[in-house]
């Protein structure tokens, strides 16, 4: 029965979306009243979200605004004297914003009648609207509807009450308005409104998140086409602003390119918002950049760190301690998370510069004036701490642990379900690593903590992250000491596999590599060989010796070792020159503490396994690009050569060759 009703509503909206004109669907929803119920409006909702997933966003737009009206039409159920009390408040508190340039006299009423802040209320908006405008003459109607806009700022700000209705409260007063400022008749108020519709939208707590994300670039879109750079030169560089953050926050599409096109907004936001002119958009548009590029895929990682440091340092050209003292905190707290993932300079004062930066922020985010910002750089500090490299190792991580048991004192799970989810993870993070302690009990804990996470983390709602925290699982699973090494293992795959669901190879292509790296390690570990070597072959498609240097050293000696091992020849000369091909270029890219890397020890390791590979393979005239021994001290690769055909002698010439000369004087190449 409840199956046969949910497909009546589908019907019914089907009807709906294929009338060609408001009469039409009056008449149909007149002659279907008795089907208007909660469910109805649930079903549009639902209808409305896939419209959004198939790109149709106005038409998910007029739904949404359809589903309130009729919303507001079902009030009818509530008593008379409820609705007149409703009524009375929303005219007394439209009366106060029209009557006081501020709003501080409409925000004490909000504050006195903090219980009518709910969907009743928002009911109540959008009938008295519906009823009120249409019947007065324009200016006053005019006058009203800018009052309603007036109302939805107010209430899209408010940190009072349900921050979740709130925003559905703004989002009414916008939606309705747009009814009688249209946008043939007002295109710079209908502009406006669209961005503010935007803007709500990119905060809004009801619905999907990934479809109100796509809602709102819908919005910053429309808002752009009224808004052009022509006539409205501010609004149209507030608008790429806008839009940039929305597309920087996209969840639908690649996050790759949605990055790109959050760049391209910005940097048209700075062709009108100059610092001369408008130095504060200017420092806010230069952050947003430094965000941006922090997140960037394309390129080179380590480039895009540094643009996002230029970034931050030019905000605070005009975000000063002494005028700015929250957003220059803001930058201070920026600058940290950039210096922790720099790679560039010396990684050991990096971490310092960051955790310096976060006590500088410090200074401004107490917890008592901003407990969540506080609370942030709180998270922030322990992170820096799990990887800090001067110091004692055992005292960083428990700093850092106290650091996240500060944060959650502020980041409860009922106020801030996705920080604190977050902080599960760093739990997770610094009790895997920790040293004091036994470390049985801390790998369970980090297991506890990470399954902690996945109470918030679902792949629904936040499916990166739900990616993250399997893939977080599978690594403690590896090194758990607990129960049979080869369940652990096992279990380690598995959640491998279930962050791959996510971390696919085109929205999360070096997530995914790192993924199948240690994919390839733990089939190693079980002796699962071809297994092994079909992973670190794909991870090696995206780690590249040109674009992860590093990763691709580790990975391509992963899989020439185990292909080695295994006899697999073509696959370990794969590896091997992958390997090597990085290695080489490693005075453009390594630091004095990358240096230190298990991987780069015994590099000649890899030219001797290769040669050997080639001559066990029956391939070795491969192996004549491989002759770097003397930076090393290795002949085993000579006398494999020479070795290889005992009749034929192997001369300098063709093991150096004149493209790639080196001094080979005073090699005795038949010498064993």
């Amino acid at each position: 029965m409840e199956e046969q009703r949910t497909q009546f509503y589908l019907n019914l909206v089907a009807a709906l979306l294929d009338c060609p004109s408001n009469q039409q669907v009056m008449d149909i929803l007149t002659a279907n009243s008795c089907w208007i119920d909660e469910g109805f409006l649930t079903v549009i909702e639902q209808v409305a979200d896939n419209m959004v997933c198939v790109g149709r966003n106005y038409t998910a737009s007029w739904l949404l605004c359809l589903r309130n009206e009729l919303a507001a039409c079902l009030r009818k159920q509530v008593t008379h004297e409820e609705l007149d009390l409703y009524d009375t408040f929303l005219v007394e508190v439209l009366e106060a914003i029209q009557k006081n340039t501020n709003t501080q006299v409409a925000y004490l009423l909000l504050v006195a009648n903090q219980d009518k802040l709910n969907d009743r209320l928002a009911d109540v908006l959008q009938a008295w609207a519906t009823d009120v405008l249409p019947l007065m003459e324009e200016i006053a109607g005019l006058y009203t509807a800018q009052t309603i806009v007036d109302f939805s700022n107010l209430m899209k700000g408010l940190e009072l009450g349900s921050l979740e209705i709130n925003i559905e409260l703004a989002i009414i007063g916008y939606q309705v308005v747009t009814t009688l400022m249209t946008r043939d008749r007002f295109p710079y108020q209908w502009g406006i409104i669209q961005n503010n519709l935007g803007l709500a939208y990119s905060d809004r707590i009801r619905g999907s998140l990934a479809q109100n994300r796509e809602l709102a670039i819908y919005y910053h879109t429309q808002a752009l086409e009224s808004h052009t750079r022509a006539n409205f030169p501010f609004d149209w560089a507030r608008g790429q602003s806008n839009l940039g953050l929305a597309y920087s926050e996209r969840i639908f599409g690649q996050k790759a390119d949605n990055l790109e096109l959050a760049i391209e907004c910005y940097q048209q936001a700075l062709l009108e918002n100059i610092r001369s002119h408008f130095p504060e958009l200017w420092a806010r548009t230069q952050n947003h950049l430094g965000i941006a590029y922090s997140k960037r895929v394309c390129g080179q990682k380590a480039e895009n760190v540094e643009l996002a440091i230029y970034y931050y340092k030019q905000a605070l050209l005009e975000y000063t301690l002494s005028s700015y003292p929250q957003m220059w905190a803001a930058m201070q707290n920026n600058l940290g998370n950039a210096y922790c993932e720099r790679n560039s300079g010396n990684k050991a004062d990096n971490l310092e510069i960051a955790i310096e930066c976060y006590q500088q922020a410090l200074q401004q985010y107490t917890r008592e004036r901003f407990p969540e910002t506080w609370a942030k750089t709180q998270n922030h500090l322990g992170i820096a701490f799990c990887e800090r490299l001067y110091g004692s190792v055992a005292d960083n991580l428990e700093r850092a642990i106290k650091y996240f048991n500060q944060a959650l004192q502020e980041y409860t799970r009922s106020r801030f379900p996705y920080e604190w989810a977050q902080v599960q993870n760093h739990f997770g993070i610094a009790y895997s690593q920790r040293i004091c302690s036994e470390r049985t009990d801390n790998l369970e804990l980090a297991i506890h903590y990470h399954t902690q996470a996945l109470q918030e983390y679902t792949r629904v709602r936040f499916p990166s992250e739900w990616a993250k925290t399997q893939h977080y699982l599978g690594n403690v699973f590896c090194q758990r000491l607990r129960g049979k090494q080869t369940e652990n293992l096992l279990q380690a795959i598995h959640y491998f596999h279930q962050a791959l669901l996510e971390y696919t190879h085109q929205s999360f292509p070096y997530e995914w590599a790192k993924i199948q790296n240690d994919l390839g390690n733990t089939y190693r570990r079980l002796q699962y060989n071809a297994d092994a070597v079909k992973a670190f072959k794909s991870a090696l498609s995206i780690y590249t010796p040109t674009t992860f240097p590093l990763e691709s050293l580790v990975c391509g000696r992963n899989l020439g070792d185990t292909a080695f091992a295994n006899q697999m020849w073509a696959e370990a000369i794969e590896g091997f020159a992958d390997a090597i091909e990085a290695f080489e270029s490693s005075p453009s890219w390594v630091t004095s503490q990358l240096r230190q890397h298990p991987v780069f020890q015994n590099p000649s390791d890899m030219y001797d396994k290769i040669a050997q590979s080639c001559i066990n393979g029956e391939r070795s005239g491969q192996v004549f690009r491989y002759q770097y021994q003397e930076c090393f001290g290795s002949r085993p690769i000579v006398n494999l050569l020479a070795n290889f055909d005992p009749d034929q002698e192997i001369s300098p010439q063709i093991l150096f060759p004149k493209e790639n000369e080196k001094k080979v004087e005073g090699w005795d190449l038949n010498k064993n």
